[in-house]
């Protein structure tokens, strides 16, 4: 049901809530989905702090799995040449 002076939208596609307001209130639901984007300094901050979080994990992970590695190798090396 639109409101009066408000032509309704048409939407093709399975019926979902979004396109369902966006027939009904074109307006209301342009509102809603950029209210739904905004974000605040602290919302961006904490994002960018878990970011960061995960990429220095995720290095220092790689770096200590070629440390394993090398150790392993440098192990192995000794072995070989150690019981000939």
């Amino acid at each position: 049901m639109a409101i009066p002076g408000q032509h309704p939208t048409v939407h093709v596609g399975p019926p979902t809530s979004c396109a369902i307001a966006l027939v009904q209130f074109p307006m209301a639901a342009t509102m809603q989905l950029r209210s739904m984007l905004r974000f605040t300094i602290r919302d961006v901050l904490l994002l960018t702090l878990v970011v960061g979080l995960a990429a220095g994990w995720v290095m220092d992970r790689g770096r200590l799995a070629t440390e394993r590695d090398e150790s392993n190798n440098r192990a192995l090396e000794f072995h070989l040449n150690f019981f000939r």
